[in-house]
């Protein structure tokens, strides 16, 4: 049974994914453990399920045949050939990230598969093929018949660093979710992605209407990386793709503004959380600490049984849920202009908030948020020291949810 949890009358605006992990691991040597009352999210699981089959042809027929393949999950159709092979007129092969536009631009004049719309995806819709059910992406994704080549060094975004403009955020082969930032100028083998479709509203093409990234303004590649005008350019602050942010983007539980509590709404996705960043809670539980992933668990743990804030239903996100609060035109922090939230440490040693998404390539590491830029990064579970943000909310499976019953109306 699938719930979607209605918080205080109000409903998500939009569904965000499940992460694909099903499995826990201890905060020491990663290794294995029971996900039974772990807080950790291969036990609770939260998201939007997604569909079977994930991956069909474009008018959803199987098996895979043509040279577009759609992503039922969001709606997104996308090239089968991840390399940027040579296209009619259009010359594929690595690039920058400035003439990996021009190749864009040159499949859609050729109308390449008899469609004009393609685009450079933005950094939330390249994250949205990532698996962390998976070892790697790049093996997960050929056996639904998209085409990989093993000398890829990086999958471009169209979404701009707006703290250090000369980079932008990319996508590994076999890590789609966007780690980090590189120059616009690397070319060792560098790709760029086409991609169509996918729905800008709820209720669009897929299971999910991915987020818009926030990101308004649009950059020169070289050499100085001046911001320029945005028409023409293909950039993520042009187009501007996905569900469009409520205004306002935060409230209070009961949908009232401004926030004047200490538990912030998200009316983009339905989720609640604390209003302080930095490990709130009573005294009991040790608060205001940057914490060990193991530590952070267990401070979860401290806030339920206290009750904090009358609730029981406290959870550490997972890394969908703490990157959906992202704004790529803000940094320091990366959160929504007029965002509520208090305080966002200005010390970069402590910028980092956990995540209850383990890394599954080696999972002693954990997802780490970095609050100044919005990117996602590996923490040591045992040797990191990050903050503990808590939410609660969102959409389960009820097996998963140790305090789902506590959240169910009549």
């Amino acid at each position: 049974m699938m719930v979607i949890l209605a918080l205080e009358g109000q409903a998500a605006e939009i569904r965000l994914p499940k992460t694909g992990q099903v499995s826990c691991f201890d905060g020491v040597w990663g290794s294995p453990v029971e996900c039974k009352n772990s807080g950790q999210d291969g036990e609770y699981r939260a998201g939007a399920p997604w569909p079977t089959p994930r991956f069909t042809n474009p008018d959803g027929s199987l098996p895979i045949s043509g040279e577009e393949i759609l992503d039922r999950l969001t709606g997104l159709i996308w090239a089968r050939d991840v390399t940027s092979p040579n296209r009619g007129f259009c010359t594929g092969g690595s690039k920058n990230w400035g003439p990996a536009f021009d190749y864009i631009r040159c499949l859609n004049d050729t109308h390449y598969l008899n469609h004009d719309d393609w685009r450079m995806p933005n950094t939330v819709e390249l994250a949205g093929l990532h698996h962390d059910g998976q070892i790697r992406d790049d093996r997960w994704l050929e056996t639904f018949g998209f085409i990989f080549i093993n000398n890829i060094n990086i999958i471009w975004s169209s979404t701009t660093d707006v703290r250090s403009p000369d980079k932008v955020f990319y996508g590994l082969p076999y890590y789609l979710l966007p780690l980090n930032q590189t120059n616009k100028t690397a070319s060792q083998y560098s790709v760029v992605w086409p991609v169509r479709g996918g729905g800008s509203v709820p209720g669009g093409n897929g299971v999910v209407s991915l987020p818009r990234t926030g990101q308004t303004g649009c950059f020169y590649w070289e050499p100085d990386y001046h911001p320029i005008d945005c028409p023409g350019t293909g950039q993520d602050g042009e187009l501007r793709r996905g569900a469009v942010w409520p205004d306002p983007r935060f409230a209070n539980p009961d949908g009232g503004s401004p926030v004047t509590g200490e538990e912030v709404l998200d009316r983009l996705t339905g989720l609640v959380w604390t209003r302080r960043v930095g490990t709130p809670g009573p005294q009991a539980c040790q608060p205001l600490e940057t914490k060990s992933w193991d530590q952070a668990l267990a401070h979860i743990h401290c806030l339920n049984q206290e009750h904090y804030l009358g609730r029981q239903d406290w959870r550490l996100p997972n890394v969908v849920e703490l990157k959906s609060l992202t704004d790529h035109q803000a940094h320091d922090p990366a959160l929504p202009v007029g965002h509520p939230f208090t305080p966002v440490d200005p010390d970069p040693l402590k910028r980092f908030a956990w995540t209850s998404t383990s890394l599954l390539s080696d999972p002693r590491y954990a997802h780490a948020y970095d609050l100044s830029t919005g990117a996602v990064n590996s923490g040591d579970k045992f040797n990191g020291r990050y903050y503990a943000w808590p939410v609660r909310g969102g959409e389960f499976g009820a097996q998963y949810s140790i305090f789902l019953p506590l959240l169910l109306r009549p």
